[in-house]
């Protein structure tokens, strides 16, 4: 019977059969002496076989993974431990498929389990004892079981209760539909704890190597966890299979591993194995990322994890266990020969990580591999030998890249160079032989597990061997090309070998001054002195080493540790002195080596007491170059400005005998920039030679053959050598005084001038008064004032000022920078007052006003004002163009502001412009009647050329009147037009008359004006005549009148003068028409009007029309 119950009654009746199996329900008068022993060694396995209370946790995960599941699910276990109603209980919930009869009766008996063997005769089930879930009863006495139909429990307290299934209904609130699952009645909250810190525990990889399970969920009272597993047949990252565990709580995280496995065959025949000959054997290594190997150490695994043994990778295979499921069956040829296999396994797999890509240039896995060689000690002696056997085969692997290139070498045949013994991150001897016995730099991260298998640290014999062998090879001219730092480093690596130190001897390693290489043990062989820079002159018999080796001073400490010693300079100074005494004429010592010799001397004029001793100098003269002993010497001074040593030393007919630039090559050539300021000061201070930086201008109270010449090639450069000559002696002869101011020199104009009769053109006058007439001196930005002797203007005062304003007057008016003459106006303006009358004389000399508006032009102060009205377009007015210049223009200048002359003037200007001619008109109008009530009347002048002047604008008649009349400009001397003064005339005698385009109430408001100009009768109001009449009968309307009184009643009463309206007497009277007749001459206009007019009169009695 191997079916699934499909009912409740046949899940019943499938039970029953089991309890009459166990021989209950049979009538027997007392148990049998067998079913007691066999209650008494259940309870004896239960609770002795397992040292954990906690095993059945494993044995149900076991159970979980051996069982069956449709393949649409995914395979999932979830384990509960919670309270309830003052209960413990722990559950477990499983997806599988659900019990068979045969799993059902199997887990009623003892040693039956259904998984002892598959018909895969090369893969096993994790359980085959068929006790484990015994262990159940450690913690609890009473289990519930329910799967499809089945529902039962084991109650541990009745006879058998272990195997003897009881029909029970599983506890409603806890069935899960579709599921397998456990309900245990834990015994004690002490066993509840346990059971927590237990499952707390549970790591990610006990779901590696299961066969079915994927999925675990972990319940407890505040904690929720759930394990993931994820395969990845073929990772490209790690070019095979790869396995992601990932563990979800308050956060997710995850372990990854890559997984190699091997098919074990042939394998030794064991009953627990039967029929079963070959086996899979699995390693697995943790990884964080693809560069980052997990090397913790381990647990080894039958499905399930069994110890750790000390490994940093997982070892899996199928084991056989010992009952308890605690640890490995160490007697078993099966286990044995699975063991001997991990080697084979772990090989293979390590070559699986070397042939991985790296991620970056000397990062990733392939590099890092040898992390997990390593293996923490233990006394497990089933797994002595492994580990060793291990080491032992990578040894004779190819797995690592030597220096030369990334062919894989065995590690025995590598070298690791030790950091210190390396060159910028490099071999110290390049050699491509050397280096293809080098490990890689790849692997330093990882060098002491690399000893594990082979690769042995270079030593510093077998590196004095790369030594001569690279230098055999490359020679002197290899050495040559190396770096400085490098010849530190080989120099610190191989100091206080004293091994060594005889044939470190016999290499040439030592550098000499002359640019050869010789060996330590030649003779002669010495250090340059150590007190001062120096180079020792050629022709002495010495052999020096460079001098830049003899301050270094790790290469010294080496060459000393060699044997080489420093010698003392005093003899070489009386050497090169008396090497020249005795020089006989021609080159025999090249200019060269008249340098050496001297700075030589220089470095040690300690031992000469500092005086210039009589020695040749390379020299030139007129461009030449010379052997020189004569008593006056130029010298190049950079830092006198301008260089006129440098500049005319080459220059045929030159007088100046100048000191080789060889020196001051030489000098600056690797020392400090003050050694050649020093070396001018040894010279300058000779007391037997003259050494000099300036050309001298006199010899003798003449003056000298060096001022003729430079004023025969450039007056300028003449002019900088008594710069120099005040510089230096800050006094000038008399001599050379007079001589200078009747030098002829390019004023800025381009005229030649006479040097005292110009201005120096010092950074502040070509600033603010660059117009000057100033000589053109070579770098004005030198102190040029000593020229002041001379009577050249050298600062910017009033009078410069001036000159500078004069000059932009006579400029092109486009030429003019504006902000230069506002900054002028801005510097008279705060002038002291002893220098207004020079200002005043020059302003009424010539017109010095600028104004950039309508156009830029010239103007006289004398035509200008301060400030005016801004009707007034014409005048010229200053405040806004210069606001900041008051004293200068009012105070200074006596500028006014604008008056009414001003607004005569502009207003006789009109021109007529049609439209715009009238609207100006209006405006300068308007101003002057202004102008005239609150500033001044007209003068009699001013009105005759107001009234002579055609600048009123008259509409002349002709047209019709909705038409806007020709505008003509006449003047008050000639035409009849008149002034519109009231508003009905003005429109009835529009475009009959000549009239003044001026609106009403403007005529009104400057009717003074116009009565001082005498233009009374040009009003209409004067000139028109009027009259009225009505036509019709004349009615007396009282309705209104009685309206118009009690109007009047009201107004009394808003009015705090109410007498004056209180004796008037309205009527009111109505007409058919009224006739109005205007006359103006020959033209009268008569207009019939019905409105109602109605006449005011304060007496007693009014009529109204």
């Amino acid at each position: 019977m191997d079916s699934v119950a499909t009912t409740k009654a046949e899940a019943d009746a499938h039970l029953e059969t089991l309890r009459q199996r166990r021989g209950v329900g049979r009538e027997q008068p007392e148990e049998s002496v067998l079913v007691q022993s066999l209650d008494q060694a259940l309870k004896i396995v239960s609770d002795q076989l397992y040292k954990a209370s906690t095993h059945f946790i494993l044995e149900l995960i076991q159970n979980a993974d051996d069982n069956q599941y449709d393949s649409e699910i995914v395979p999932s276990l979830r384990l509960a431990l919670y309270n309830n109603g003052g209960h413990r209980y722990f559950r477990s919930d499983c997806n599988e498929v659900g019990f068979k009869f045969k799993q059902l009766d199997a887990l009623t008996r003892v040693g039956q389990s259904t998984k002892a063997a598959t018909i895969d005769n090369s893969k096993s089930c994790i359980g085959e004892k068929g006790i484990g879930f015994k262990s159940v009863f450690k913690v609890a006495d009473v289990v519930h079981v329910a799967s499809g139909f089945y529902e039962f429990k084991f109650d541990r307290n009745a006879r058998i209760g272990m195997i003897l299934p009881i029909t029970s209904q599983f506890p409603t609130a806890d069935r899960v539909a579709d599921h397998t699952q456990f309900l245990l009645e834990l015994k004690s909250q002490r066993d509840y704890d346990v059971i927590k810190e237990e499952l707390n525990s549970i790591e990610p990889d006990m779901l590696l190597f299961l066969r079915n399970l994927d999925q675990v969920h972990i319940s407890i009272r505040g904690l929720n966890k759930q394990y993931r597993r994820k395969i990845t047949r073929l990772d490209p990252r790690y070019d095979g299979e790869t396995v992601k565990i990932s563990v979800q709580s308050d956060a997710v995280h995850s372990k990854e591993y890559i997984v190699h496995r091997y098919t074990a065959k042939k394998l030794p025949p064991v009953p627990q194995r039967e029929g079963i000959d070959s086996s899979e054997v699995v390693i697995a290594f943790t990884v964080d990322n693809e560069a980052t190997p997990v090397f913790t150490t381990q647990k080894v695994f039958a499905f399930l994890p069994v110890d750790d043994f000390g490994f940093r990778f997982l070892i899996h295979a199928d084991f056989i266990l010992v009952a308890s499921r605690e640890g490995l069956d160490e007697s078993s040829l099966w286990n044995r020969s699975l063991r001997d296999l991990i080697q084979t396994a772990f090989v293979a797999s390590i070559r699986r990580l070397v042939a991985l890509s790296p991620i970056r240039d000397g990062e990733g896995l392939c590099y890092m591999w040898p992390k997990y060689l390593p293996r923490h000690p233990e006394t497990s002696g089933f797994w002595h030998g492994l580990h060793q056997n291990m080491m032992n085969a990578l040894r004779k692997t190819p797995l690592l890249e030597s220096g030369a290139d990334d062919t894989l070498r065995k590690p025995t045949d590598l070298y690791y160079v030790p950091r210190d013994w390396r060159f910028e991150n490099g071999a110290l001897f390049d050699l491509p032989s050397l280096l293809q016995t080098h490990l890689s730099f790849k692997y330093d991260s990882v060098r002491p597990e690399l000893s594990l298998i082979g690769v042995d640290s270079l030593d510093i014999n077998n590196l004095w061997l790369e030594f001569s062998q690279w230098i055999n090879e490359v020679g002197i001219d290899g050495l040559k090309t190396r770096p400085i730092k490098w010849h530190q480093k080989v120099s610190s690596i191989f100091r206080g070998q004293r091994e060594l130190r005889e044939k470190l001897r016999n290499l040439p390693i030592v550098p000499l001054r002359d640019g050869s290489w010789v060996k330590a043990r030649q003779d002669c062989v010495f250090f340059t002195s150590t007190q001062n820079e120096e180079h020792v002159p050629t022709g002495i018999e010495l052999f020096l080493v460079d001098r830049s080796v003899s301050k270094d001073p790790e290469r010294r400490r080496f060459l000393s540790f060699l044997g080489i010693q420093e010698y003392s300079p005093t003899q070489v100074c009386e050497l090169i002195i008396n090497l020249h005494h005795d020089l006989p004429p021609g080159a025999c010592r090249t200019e060269m080596d008249l340098v050496t010799d001297a700075l030589y001397l220089f470095d040690h004029r300690l031992c000469l007491r500092y005086e210039v001793p009589n020695i040749e100098f390379a020299a030139v003269k007129g461009g030449k170059a010379i052997r020189s002993r004569e008593r006056r010497l130029y010298l190049v001074d950079p830092d006198v400005k301008p260089g006129l040593i440098a500049k005319y030393q080459n220059t045929a007919q030159s007088p100046l005998v100048v000191l080789s630039d060889q020196y001051e090559a030489a000098l600056c050539k690797g020392r400090p920039r003050e050694d050649a300021d020093s070396f001018r000061r040894w010279l300058l201070g000779s007391t037997y030679r003259e050494f000099s930086t300036v050309p001298a201008l006199l010899y003798n109270n003449e003056l000298s053959a060096e001022w003729h010449f430079l004023r025969s090639h450039d007056v300028m450069d003449l002019l900088q050598a008594i710069r120099l000559q005040w510089k230096k002696k800050a006094i000038l002869s008399p001599r050379i005084i007079k001589a200078a101011a009747e030098l002829q020199v390019l004023g800025s104009d381009g005229y030649w001038r006479p040097l005292g009769r110009l201005a120096i053109p010092t950074t502040e006058l070509k600033q603010k008064c660059p117009h000057l007439d100033f000589v053109s001196l070579p770098n004005p930005e030198y102190n040029w004032d000593f020229l002041s002797i001379l009577g050249v203007l050298t600062t910017r005062n009033t009078t410069a000022i001036l000159r500078e304003l004069q000059k932009l007057a006579q400029l092109q008016v486009d030429e003019v920078d504006k902000s230069a003459i506002k900054e002028i106006y801005e510097t008279l303006n705060a002038s002291m007052r002893s220098e207004w009358k020079e200002i005043k004389t020059a302003f009424l000399e010539e017109s010095l006003v600028f104004v950039e508006k309508p156009k830029p032009r010239w103007l006289s102060h004398l035509s200008c004002v301060w400030d005016g009205p801004g009707a007034l377009k014409q005048v010229t007015k200053l405040r806004y163009r210069y606001p900041v210049c008051r004293q200068l223009f009012i105070s200074i200048l006596c500028v006014k502001q604008a008056s009414t002359g001003d607004i005569v003037e502009e207003l006789c200007s009109v021109s007529d412009e049609g439209d715009m001619a009238t609207q100006r008109f209006s405006e300068l109008f308007f101003l002057l009647g202004r102008y005239r009530r609150d500033h001044e009347e007209l003068s009699r002048d001013q009105v005759r050329r107001i009234r002579e002047a055609a600048v009123f604008p008259i509409g002349v008649e002709g047209g019709k009147s909705d038409e806007q009349p020709n505008i003509t400009l006449q003047s008050i001397c000639e035409g009849d037009w008149y002034v519109p003064d009231q508003i009905l005339l003005e429109q009835a005698f529009r475009s009959r008359v000549a009239m003044l385009s001026m609106p009403v109430k403007g005529a009104e408001s400057l009717r003074a004006l116009f009565e001082d100009l005498d233009c009374e009768k040009r009003f209409l109001s004067c000139a028109v005549e009027q009259t009225t009449e009505p036509r019709g009968t004349c009615i007396r309307d009282l309705r209104r009148e009685g309206d118009l009184m009690t109007r009047l009643d009201y107004i009394t009463l808003a009015t705090d003068q109410p007498a004056l309206v209180e004796d008037i007497t309205v009527q009111m009277w109505s007409v058919s028409s009224i006739l109005a007749k205007s006359r103006l001459g020959d033209i009268e206009i008569s207009d019939e009007d019905k409105l109602i007019s109605a006449d005011f009169n304060s007496s007693k009695s009014s009529s109204g029309v």
